[in-house]
């Protein structure tokens, strides 16, 4: 099974809204040379961010995640 990368982040974003909060992605300049290990460290930071808010942010919080890629 491949590994997670940032096309996978929206699936997380999705679980977390299905909670309750609300999510907003901003995905910023060239993304689609970075290596799948740069990926995977991507989308396991935002993984542990977004369950960091479901565990102890309370209740319909807003929650904004931006990754930028060089310009």
């Amino acid at each position: 099974m491949p590994q997670p990368g940032l096309g996978d982040i929206e699936h997380l974003i999705d679980q977390v809204c299905s909670v309750g909060h609300v999510v907003t992605l901003e995905q910023n300049g060239d993304l689609d040379h970075l290596s799948a290990r740069y990926e995977l460290t991507l989308y396991r930071l935002v993984q542990e961010a977004l369950t960091n808010v479901v565990k102890h942010a309370g209740d319909a919080v807003n929650v904004y995640v931006s990754i930028v890629g060089d310009s």
